[in-house]
Parts: structure tokens; C-alpha cells; sequence
């Protein structure tokens, strides 16, 4: 679908600073934001936990299903509105991973009816342990961070022509986060110092298109955080999935000279 037809004249270099005013605006909010609520709102994928997942047939307020849920003491769970408008779907989120599992979704459905009145439909359970969704918490992080380095490559080799520049910089690199995991660096610092480093290298190398990608892939990925801060929306692996599927389309857009 083409919404600008060729031959338009679109000064967009001329609003470039009110831009540069907006994604800071934005990315200050954003850091705002995460530290409010002690970072980002992680589903059960990498927090661990328990996810029940309820249709019912009128809306109720996450605090009247709250109330629902003190018989089974679950009166400290994390409501969330899910699916479309008008559907009445809610995800009922159990911190807690060592809860019996089995007969969990015909519990809560019972109490829900006891309480709320109405149908109610159980649409799914799953459990996550903690460290299983450390675990992908840790590989999701990776896997971005790579994603982000492998189109620095191939931009840098596919339109400036560097492709030596480009294996210099991911040896570099890879050198550069061997030596700050032998000083016991968590995953999370690891990954900034990665991409600390990947900047400078583009800059040292002159490795201008793959600098540009990866500083509008960290500015895109930085306000969808605070987007989903925002809005209280939570991580999951399909998230991380879509992300990264869709930045690496869009950055390959962008690199086009």
C-alpha cells in the first residue's frame, strides 16, 4: 500500500529537530515510566508463575474478581483485560509457582461462579517455574541483541559494501563480551556494554548505515517499552517474536540508501 505517491516534497529533514525533541520527550517518559514500576510488566513466560486465563459474560472490574478469588486465596494476583473490546476476557496472573496445578482451573471457575454469578469459561492454565522464566528471560534478551547485531552485518556489507569492517566489528565485539562475562557481568548490563561498544565501533569503522539501524532499532524498542509500560500491557515470548521479526524488516527498510 503506497501512502506517499512519488514526486511528493516532504521537508522531512527541515522538522528534524522538533523529531529530536519528541523521541527524547518520549524516551525521558519511557525511563520514567520503567522506574515507577519497577521495570516492565513480565508475563509468566519470564517472571514464572501461573496464568489462568477466564471468559466471562459481563465485565467486572480486576478488583471484583480479586474479591472472587479470596476463598482460594489468589486475592493477590495480577488482573489484566485481555482480547477485543466486548469479549469479556481477563488473565488472572499467581505469582506464586508452587501451587497445585491440577484441579486449579476448575477451582477458580467455581469460585468465580459462586461469586460473580454467570457463566464462566476457563480458556487456558498454564505454570512457568522462576527459573525457567529466568532462563528465557536471559535468552530472550540475547536473542534481541544479537538480532540487532547480525543486521549491523548485513547492512553495513549489503549497502556500504564493508563486509571486512563488518567481521572486524563482530570479532571485536564478541572479544569485547567474552572478557565482560569473565567478571561475572549480569545478562542485562552484558547486553549494554555490548551495544556501547557496537556503536563505537561502527563510529571507529565508519560503519555509518549500521549505526543509524541500531540506534533507531535501541530508540524504536525503547518506546515500545514505554508504550507497554504506559499501558500496563505485559512481555511475552509472542512479543519478543513480533519485535524482532518486525525490527529486522523495518531496520533492512531503513538501510536502504
Amino acid at each position: 500500500m503506497e501512502f506517499i505517491k512519488p514526486g511528493i516534497n516532504l521537508n522531512f529533514l527541515g522538522k528534524r529537530k522538533a523529531a529530536f525533541i519528541l523521541s527524547a520527550f518520549l524516551i525521558i517518559i519511557t525511563a520514567f515510566l520503567l522506574i515507577w514500576r519497577n521495570g516492565p510488566n513480565l508475563g509468566v513466560d519470564f517472571s514464572g508463575g501461573i496464568l489462568v486465563q477466564v471468559k466471562l459474560d459481563k465485565p467486572r472490574t480486576p478488583s471484583t474478581i480479586k474479591d472472587a478469588l479470596i476463598p482460594l486465596n489468589l486475592q493477590d494476583s495480577i488482573i489484566q483485560e485481555f482480547g477485543e473490546k466486548g469479549e469479556f476476557e481477563y488473565l488472572i496472573r499467581v505469582r506464586e509457582t508452587d501451587m497445585e496445578l491440577t484441579g486449579l482451573s476448575e477451582r477458580v471457575r467455581t469460585a468465580l461462579m459462586d461469586q460473580l454469578g454467570g457463566e464462566v469459561e476457563i480458556r487456558r492454565v498454564e505454570m512457568v517455574g522462576a527459573k525457567v522464566g529466568a532462563d528465557l528471560r536471559q535468552k530472550a534478551l540475547f536473542a534481541i541483541f544479537f538480532a540487532i547485531l547480525f543486521i549491523a552485518i548485513y547492512i553495513s556489507g549489503r549497502f556500504e559494501l564493508k563486509w571486512l569492517m563488518s567481521m572486524i566489528m563482530a570479532l571485536s565485539l564478541a572479544v569485547a563480551v567474552y572478557i565482560a562475562s569473565k567478571f561475572g557481568v549480569s545478562v542485562s548490563w552484558l547486553i549494554v556494554v555490548a551495544l556501547i561498544v557496537t556503536i563505537g565501533l561502527c563510529w571507529v569503522l565508519k560503519l555509518k548505515y549500521a549505526m543509524g539501524a541500531i540506534l533507531a532499532l535501541i530508540h524504536d524498542v525503547t518506546i515500545t517499552l514505554g508504550a507497554f509500560a504506559l499501558t500496563d500491557r505485559e512481555i511475552s515470548l509472542s512479543i519478543i517474536a513480533v519485535d524482532r521479526g518486525g525490527s529486522s524488516f523495518y531496520s533492512g527498510r531503513r538501510g536502504y540508501p
